[in-house]
């Protein structure tokens, strides 16, 4: 006499919970290229030390500086390194040299001053220059 006994095995349904800063640092780096930096930046920084450092790996980001915002300089002065691309609307007293890694800059209605700056020898990246008004 055989015994058909049917086993009846109910595998469990194994859910990993992930946390959102335990993403990969490509999600983040994707998530933040649908963003401009001043979105990413506000809405992100100083969330966690790994985020901060995704954040510090962007090497493309695009700012834009109107009417010497402090936010914005803030910005500017905190993440030189990671601006690519830089926009100064009537923002005298900006001093951008220290962004060497600009591959584009835009100046509207910019001074004598910040027009002189602009020198091989401090964006030696430089591609695209864009002047507008002036005073």
């Amino acid at each position: 006499m055989t015994n058909n006994c049917v086993t009846k095995i109910n595998a469990e349904q194994h859910t990993q919970i992930m946390l959102f800063d335990q993403l990969p640092t490509e999600i983040f780096l994707k998530i933040f290229s649908f963003l401009r930096f001043q979105e990413t930046v506000t809405a992100f920084s100083n969330l966690n030390s790994y985020i901060d450092s995704v954040i510090r790996n962007i090497n493309d980001g695009h700012l834009q500086v109107s009417y010497d915002n402090a936010e914005e300089v803030c910005r500017l002065n905190l993440y030189s390194h990671q601006i690519g691309r830089l926009t100064l609307i009537h923002s005298p007293s900006i001093d951008f040299t220290t962004s060497i890694h600009l591959r584009s800059l835009t100046i509207k209605f910019g001074t004598i001053a910040q027009l002189n700056e602009i020198r091989p020898q401090y964006f030696p990246s430089l591609e695209i220059l864009h002047i507008c008004g002036g005073k």
